[in-house]
């Protein structure tokens, strides 16, 4: 079988997973193979570009007509086969070790990286955001395991923006209470909640755009991998849902926008520590009330 790669860019300042699934959604009739977006390409978040593999070979000018409209650049794009190298790269199999986890993406290495000493992660990394191999991601993860650590256990969770929904499963896997994880965008709780059932996970999903859909509730750890706008419009949220002496865990911003999202976090939460990798950060805060 044939495929085009195509190579995109964007100055689209929409948030950059959902610009990504909107756009290979309006350029594929048939579906996407899938698609590649290494983190050193995303110098900041006016400015993205991304690798697509669409399957089977499409009409080329519907794709250039719907880039031109979407205001995405092609910066190449070539026909290759099916016994290339580069889809052999992004097909090969591969394991993640952090801390506890080990995160790997084919369903028949189950027992190969499986052991007593490690939580056994099955993410396909082909098929949404959020695999562990993104910093924003392997923070939060770490974030999860550092409470679990320190003893602590949760009575209601939230995963918001969940993606590949790839933390919500590590807090089944350390935590006892029940976890909700919520997306934008309904393919991809689609593929995260294959993921939770191939997972052997108890959570519940819900199609949510930020909290609207969420029933008004108090969560002890909320975890909110996104953006840095969509995170700062949505801080009295996070306020109203994280109960009194609960953790939030936010990341998907980059060092240069740590100032801005603390201008507004601060004022409403205890800064507990913050995590960098390359130019990536992560935050977890603490609601501890005056009142």
């Amino acid at each position: 079988m044939q495929y085009i790669k195509l190579i995109l860019e964007t100055d689209n300042i929409s948030p950059l997973e959902e610009l990504i699934e909107e756009s290979v959604d309006s350029i594929l009739t048939q579906g996407v193979a899938g698609y590649e977006l290494p983190s050193e390409d995303i110098l900041s978040l006016s400015f993205s570009r991304w690798d697509v593999l669409i399957t089977p070979l499409p009409n080329q000018d519907f794709i250039f007509d719907v880039c031109k409209n979407l205001a995405i650049k092609i910066i190449s794009m070539e026909t290759i086969e099916d016994n290339t190298d580069y889809l052999s790269q992004n097909d090969h199999r591969y394991s993640l070790d952090m801390g506890n986890f080990v995160i790997f993406n084919n369903e028949e290495d189950y027992e190969k990286f499986y052991s007593a000493k490690k939580i056994p992660l099955f993410i396909n990394r082909a098929a949404a955001f959020g695999t562990g191999e993104h910093e924003t991601t392997s923070m939060c993860l770490e974030f999860i395991e550092n409470l679990h650590n320190k003893g602590y256990n949760f009575s209601n969770m939230l995963d918001l923006g969940c993606g590949s929904a790839i933390l919500a499963i590590a807090m089944n896997k350390l935590f006892s209470g029940p976890i909700l994880a919520t997306d934008i965008d309904s393919l991809a709780l689609q593929t995260a909640a294959d993921f939770v059932s191939k997972n052997n996970a108890e959570i519940t999903m819900l199609l949510s755009t930020g909290f609207l859909q969420i029933e008004k509730q108090k969560f002890d750890l909320i975890t909110a991998n996104i953006l840095l706008n969509p995170l700062i419009s949505m801080v009295d949220d996070f306020y109203n849902y994280l109960a009194d002496g609960g953790y939030l865990v936010l990341s998907g911003f980059l060092d240069s926008q740590v100032e801005t999202l603390r201008n507004t976090f601060d004022k409403k939460f205890k800064l507990v520590e913050i995590k960098a990798k390359n130019s990536w950060r992560a935050i977890i805060y603490r609601r501890e009330d005056n009142e």
